[in-house]
């Protein structure tokens, strides 16, 4: 088997329903509206151009709003750190938090790089 997964969800098989194996720790906020009402930590484990999975000890309802940050594993033009900064809402969380992306931007040194507005 590659080293992709793909969802059990129903999603078809075509390139935007793939998963990435991502481990990698992370910070996400809680969201009401654009203020954060909380953060929690948690580890990402797969990842598509549509759904964050996540590992965390805490459970989150779905229909809750996040932002979830993660260090991007590439650097920018090989020397300059990334950050992966995504919106998104829980779809599920039994076991694992699925997180539907709204949006998500590069963010570094201050800057930041949009890389799409959204996705549907």
């Amino acid at each position: 088997m590659s080293s992709l997964l793909y969802a059990e969800s129903g999603d078809t098989r075509d390139e935007r329903s793939r998963y990435y194996p991502i481990h990698t720790d992370v910070t996400y906020r809680l969201l009401d509206g654009e203020r954060a009402v909380g953060s929690v930590t948690g580890r990402t484990k797969a990842m598509s151009a549509r759904r964050l999975v996540l590992e965390s000890d805490t459970r989150l309802e779905p229909g809750t709003v996040v932002e979830v940050s993660l260090a991007w594993p590439l650097l920018l033009e090989d020397r300059i750190p990334l950050k992966l900064v995504i919106r998104g809402r829980v779809v599920q969380s039994p076991g694992s938090t699925a997180i539907d992306i709204l949006r998500y931007e590069f963010r570094t040194e201050g800057r930041s790089f949009k890389a799409a507005s959204a996705i549907r």
